[in-house]
């Protein structure tokens, strides 16, 4: 015996029926379309100008700031290309003093440029190198020179009793160069007045 499977399934149809109903299969869910990035826009004239002004100024500020470090960099090799600094310069102002007697020995007592006075008796003059021996000398660095001088025992001075109205009992010599003394006259040597 056969079986018969339910009306509507498989077998004969029988006559005027309609087919089964099927449903429709659901709709996927939607997709969000992918990523497409915009076109770029084209900048403007003016927007590229700009651009072009803030990276040239840019660029300018950063060559200004190489050029200064080269600079300080080639100045530091000149000073160890250069070597140590000299020594200070000695002072270049001096007074040369000759002075005309017949003491066998001379000394300066002295305060050059208005410092402090050299101890007693003072600095010892040497021999002058003149004809008859008799002159002496000194050479102080100095730009003014007071002074008296003296053999150990008696003293040399313009005014010693301050007589003669000459208003001081030390010689002064107002600028530096040769000046020789003789007979209580100071007269400069070098053709300077």
């Amino acid at each position: 015996m056969s079986a018969r499977p339910p009306a509507g399934f498989g077998g004969s149809k029988p006559a005027g029926a309609s087919p089964p109903r099927q449903t429709p299969p659901a709709p996927a869910p939607a997709r969000p379309p992918p990523f497409t990035p915009a076109a770029p826009r084209a900048p403007t004239d003016a927007t590229l100008a700009a651009r072009a002004r803030v990276g040239v100024a840019s660029i300018v500020a950063e060559l200004a700031k190489s050029r200064a470090r080269v600079a300080a960099l080639e100045a530091e090799v000149e000073k160890l290309r250069a070597g140590p600094p000299p020594p200070p310069a000695t002072p270049t102002t001096t007074i040369t003093l000759r002075y005309a007697s017949g003491w066998r020995d001379v000394y300066a007592h002295y305060s050059a440029d208005g410092g402090p006075w050299t101890a007693p008796p003072g600095a010892k003059l040497q021999p002058g190198g003149d004809a008859d021996g008799g002159d002496r000398l000194l050479t102080v660095p100095a730009a003014r020179l007071e002074f008296v001088l003296t053999d150990g025992f008696a003293w040399d001075t313009p005014d010693p009793y301050g007589a003669k109205g000459k208003g001081g009992k030390n010689y002064i010599i107002q600028g530096p160069g040769a000046w020789r003394l003789k007979s209580g006259r100071l007269t400069r040597l070098d053709g300077e007045e």
